[in-house]
């Protein structure tokens, strides 16, 4: 659910839960709910990019080698 350098293919495939949650925020913040979906995007990319580290778990990836 996260967009992730050298997994574009893998992130595209998964944006539907993305923009589902997108939408639903707005609209919900729209009518003034209390109900929350996710949070600040901000927030969710100092958390999960910067302190897990997310962002950069494909940065040594190099695939499978290929059998001669």
């Amino acid at each position: 659910m996260l967009g992730n350098p050298r997994m574009s293919v893998y992130g595209a495939s998964e944006w539907g839960a993305i923009g589902w949650s997108e939408s639903m925020r707005i609209e919900l913040q729209s009518r003034k709910s209390k109900v929350k979906v996710i949070l600040p995007t901000k927030l969710f990319d100092i958390i999960f990019g910067e302190w897990f580290g997310i962002y950069h778990t494909m940065d040594n990836f190099t695939g499978r080698k290929q059998k001669a």
